[in-house]
């Protein structure tokens, strides 16, 4: 069964999104890139023709990116135009724990009922930060377990729970890792790649700026 994989980070086509896609792409399956809000409309037109939809898209403020919600209102608007698809979710973050992504999984859930989708399962992946610039064997393992997953889904088959759940790894973190974390932010190394973001744009001497408190 092809495939219609729906990228919903804003990096686009240079995306951990994009690199998790490349994962289990065939050459049969098409690939739209939510970003491109100008053209959701005309992706409607392309939902419409596919049965199995995977969307994928990472954790954003501890939520779902917003082109992704826009996305989701234009099919709301365009009523029944997923009623009875097949959609999983592939949902990831930099966060080492996958308690972040819980409520993303309940918010599907509930999102099915509303436009009327067949929610497959949702595909938790955290310290998903980095994969794009990884070499491929070094998330080979995770990189075949996606496959065997979206292999299962192509044919209607569950999930293997094993498979999610390994992929999901740890929910949180033990004390020994929060204390050597703890050590570690005291020298500044766990914000280097933020900070580096931050001045690229502009923002670094903002980054404690309080504008709501101002109203």
């Amino acid at each position: 069964m092809n495939l219609l994989i729906c990228n919903g980070s804003p990096r686009g086509e240079m995306s951990n999104s994009a690199t998790i896609a490349k994962w289990f792409l065939k050459d049969q399956d098409k690939v739209i890139l939510l970003m491109k809000g100008p053209k959701h409309q005309e992706y409607l037109d392309i939902l419409a023709a596919y049965d199995h939809i995977v969307f994928i898209y990472p954790l954003y403020v501890d939520a779902m990116p917003g082109i992704v919600k826009a996305f989701f209102e234009r099919v709301a608007i365009a009523d029944g135009l997923m009623a009875g698809k097949k959609v999983s979710f592939i949902i990831h973050s930099g966060f080492p724990e996958s308690v972040h992504l819980e409520v993303l999984e309940r918010y599907h859930r509930i999102l099915s009922k509303k436009l009327g989708f067949v929610l497959a399962d949702t595909i938790v992946i955290p310290g998903s930060e980095g994969f794009r610039l990884m070499p491929p064997k070094q998330n080979r393992k995770k990189q075949q377990d996606v496959m065997k997953l979206m292999d299962q889904f192509r044919i209607d088959q569950p999930f293997d729970d094993h498979l999610v759940r390994r992929l999901a790894g740890k929910r949180q973190s033990n004390k020994m890792r929060n204390f050597i974390f703890s050590l570690l932010e005291k020298t500044g190394i766990t914000n280097l790649y933020w900070n580096s973001n931050l001045k690229r744009n502009n923002a670094y001497n903002k980054r404690f700026d309080k504008p709501y408190t101002e109203l």
